[in-house]
Formats: C-alpha cells, sequence, structure tokens
C-alpha cells in the first residue's frame, strides 16, 4: 500500500492536477450514461494517483472536467489553494476538507484501486446515484457513494460521500442535494418515480404520514422556496449510538436562510430522515435585524457568526456574533453610494487561527463622471478567547480593497472578487507570516 507522505497535501495535488490537465477522454461526454462518465473518470483518476508521476498542477483553471459540476471544482480548488506552501492547512469549504482526498474520500491508495467498478443503485429522470467499488473482491475494496446529475445533456459529478455506511450528517446533506435539485428541476419528489430515492433517506413510518401533510413541504417547511436557496450545512449537534440531531442551513446569501432541526435514526445499519422541524436558534432574530445566510461555526461548542440586514438607515449590514448566551455586533456595513452587498462569507484558519471573512461591494454608476462600476472590501475577524474580534492586518491589506468597471472612463479590475481569489491570495501571504492576535 502507498501511504502519502504528507497525508492529504498529495491527494490535493493530484485532484488540482487531474482537473487541470488536458486530459482528451472527457472530451466528448455527452452521450455517455452515469455509469460511463463514472468509471472514466475513475479509471485514470485512479491510475494517475498509483503513477506518482505528476505535473506541477499551478496553471489557470480555465474550465471545468467535462465528467465533474463547475461547483464542485470551485471548492476543491478553494481548498487546494487555501494550503499553506509545503503545510498542511486546516481548510474547509462545503463538504470538501484538507485532511484527505476528496474524490476518494481517504489518504491512503492500495494498489488494488486500480480495479474499478460502476454499480447503478438508483437512477430517476436527471439525478443517478452510483456506488463506486475500488479493488472489488480483495482486502482492501472500498466503496464510494457518487451522486451525478444531468446538465445541458452531460452527466456530472456532484457529490461524493464516505464510504458506506455513510453518517447521518451524510445521508442529510445527500437528501437534501438531491430534493432541492428536484424542485429547481420542477419534478415532484413525493412523486412515485421518486420513491425509491425517497425510501433511501427516508423512515418508512415518515413516508406513510407525509400525505397527510398538505398545507406546506414537510422538508422545508415553506409552501415556497426562493432561487438563493441553493447551498445546505448539515451539523450534528448531538449525538447517540442510533439517533442524531443535526442542523441543516438551506440558504445562500442574498436571503434570510431556512434553518431546520432533522432527527435521524438508524435502521438497520442505515441513518433515515424520521422528522424535520423549525431550529429555534437562541438569539432573538429582531435584535439585528433578518439573518440572510447560513452561519458559520467556529468551535465545538456552537459559537457562530452570521450576518443580518436592517431598516437602518446608513448601515444596513451587520456581523454579529452569538456563543448561545448573548449577541454581539462586531462589525456593520454602510452605505457607500448604494447599499451594501455580500458577495462571499466564508472561515479558514489564518496561522492556526479561526478567521471569518466577508467580501462587500458597494455599485457605483453616474453617467455624467463616467462611473460604471463596484468597489469592493474583504474583511476578516479572528476567534479568541470566546470572541470574534477584527483582524486589522488582513482588513488593511490595500490589496484587498479595489474598484472593478469604469471609473472616469477608465478600466479598473479588481483581483478579489471571489471566495477562491481571496482564499489563494490570504493564504499565500499571511499563513507563512507572524501575525499578532
Amino acid at each position: 500500500m502507498r501511504r502519502l507522505l504528507l497525508l492529504g497535501q498529495f491527494f490535493y495535488f493530484m485532484a488540482f492536477m487531474f482537473i487541470c490537465m488536458p486530459i482528451n477522454v472527457y472530451a466528448n461526454t455527452e452521450h455517455l450514461s452515469p455509469e460511463q462518465v463514472t468509471k472514466e473518470f475513475y479509471t485514470l483518476y485512479i491510475k494517475e494517483f498509483l503513477s506518482m508521476e505528476h505535473k506541477h498542477p499551478m496553471e489557470v483553471l480555465n474550465e471545468a472536467k467535462e465528467s465533474i459540476s463547475e461547483e464542485l471544482i470551485v471548492r476543491i480548488k478553494a481548498v487546494y489553494d487555501c494550503h499553506s506552501e509545503g503545510e498542511m492547512g486546516e481548510c474547509a469549504v462545503e463538504g470538501v476538507f484538507s485532511d484527505s482526498d476528496y474524490f476518494t474520500r481517504s489518504q491512503d491508495a492500495p494498489d488494488e484501486w486500480a480495479d474499478v467498478t460502476v454499480e447503478t443503485v438508483n437512477k430517476v429522470d436527471d439525478f443517478a446515484e452510483l456506488a463506486v467499488i475500488l479493488g472489488r473482491g480483495t482486502e482492501y475494496e472500498y466503496r464510494l457513494p457518487v451522486l451525478l446529475e444531468k446538465r445541458s445533456g452531460q452527466w456530472k459529478i456532484i457529490l461524493v460521500s464516505r464510504h458506506q455506511p455513510q453518517s447521518a450528517e451524510q445521508i442529510a446533506e445527500a437528501f437534501y442535494i438531491w430534493y432541492m435539485k428536484a424542485l429547481y428541476a420542477h419534478k415532484d419528489p413525493y412523486a412515485s418515480d421518486y420513491q425509491t430515492m425517497m425510501k433511501k433517506y427516508v423512515s418508512p413510518k415518515l413516508i406513510n404520514q407525509l400525505d397527510e401533510m398538505v398545507d406546506k413541504d414537510y422538508f422545508i417547511k415553506a409552501q415556497d422556496y426562493l432561487d438563493d436557496w441553493r447551498h445546505t450545512t448539515i451539523i450534528a449537534i448531538d449525538e447517540s449510538d442510533n439517533r442524531v440531531t443535526a442542523n441543516a442551513y438551506i440558504a445562500g446569501l442574498q436571503e434570510k436562510p431556512y434553518n431546520l432541526s432533522v432527527e435521524l435514526e438508524k435502521e438497520s445499519s442505515q441513518w433515515k430522515i424520521v422528522s424535520v422541524s423549525f431550529l429555534k436558534l437562541n438569539y432573538p432574530t429582531t435584535s439585528y435585524g433578518h439573518i440572510i445566510n447560513s452561519p458559520i461555526i467556529l468551535n465545538e461548542y456552537h459559537d457562530y457568526v452570521y450576518l443580518t440586514r436592517t431598516n437602518k438607515e446608513g448601515a444596513p449590514l451587520s456581523l454579529i456574533f452569538n456563543d448561545g448566551k448573548r449577541e454581539e455586533q462586531v462589525d456593520r456595513y454602510s452605505v457607500n453610494g448604494s447599499d451594501p452587498e455580500i458577495k462571499g462569507f466564508f472561515f479558514m484558519n489564518i496561522a492556526g487561527m479561526r478567521n471569518a471573512f466577508v467580501i462587500v461591494s458597494w455599485k457605483h454608476k453616474h453617467d455624467a463622471l463616467k462611473i460604471d462600476g463596484e468597489s469592493y472590501e474583504v474583511h476578516a475577524y479572528y476567534y479568541k478567547d470566546d470572541a470574534l474580534h477584527k483582524n486589522n492586518d488582513i482588513s488593511n491589506d490595500p490589496n484587498l480593497s479595489g474598484l472593478e468597471g469604469f471609473f472616469n472612463d477608465e478600466l479598473s479590475v479588481f483581483k478579489y472578487k471571489t471566495v477562491a481569489e481571496v482564499m489563494e491570495y490570504v493564504n499565500k501571504k499571511y499563513n507563512n507570516k507572524h501575525i499578532s492576535f
């Protein structure tokens, strides 16, 4: 067995290289089945692992691989960019972690994994759930649940879970990814065609009760859903051998999220959803306005930070810290020609300290002055001594504020508008530098 010398670092090196390198086998996937897409991807991916003959991956990611969804590539690249040079950082972006390879969910690559088998678990319309078996029939046999979606006629890998049995969090995450995508595709997830998928994730007892719940959608507790509800964060907060309570944050950045509490129980060694209810957080939602994002959890005690929007003149957005007993306004984002807009809200570790980041922008348009663009600011806050503090070194970095668009009829370009761009810059400049917290 080949054990990686630097744990997950080589795997992310290979993952990034694999996505960036031009491999013709994926040039035409339009007519391939989800099984063929997955088989070809994993066959070549494992071959690259075992060969140990890799090229330098630091090249611009011009386009996504045809077999992988664009958003998954962005998340993997963001975690890769978060690493210090020659040192592993503790980074995570929506289910992608720096301690292991995403596509194998492992730190080891035995030679036996060169044998790749793909089996269909379930396939309904534009969704397919497959099982990838690496090293079948050997002592190193390893199974990976893989979820694909058909987009513009091509099947794309959108999720790879850890090998069976899956955790309660993974079951809840996979369910809501499938469920919300079905809603956005204007499919009825309660229809008979979807019963196989429903039975995989939901307790039979709850399924039998769903017909009586006709006033609103049971799993999102609403009669309608917003275009921004495309991201799901699942965090287990209470666990026992056979029952788990998890918080589900389903939202984007522009609207108040739905915070749900999901109960799961183990049935025949498989976790199933048994109930869903509104998540009642401990802070008064009216004290600082309407929550507009999924919270960032700061520690194992579930201290968290979130953004709110108010009708307060001059400063409509606020950053709020909550430790379960109190909430505190950490920062406010004021009007600057227009209302502030949140372009990114994420965390990463800097010099061993957990930091929350907020990317804020303002739109500017003035025909007489030939202005048509946006101004950007990146703010960072570190978590220490059970409180959130402004990271002045990063927040005052002149490279992390700038203009994008036309100002005085001259084109300005700002380099750090996205989460991935900010993470890459901050990691390179600050993770190898001493910062006094």
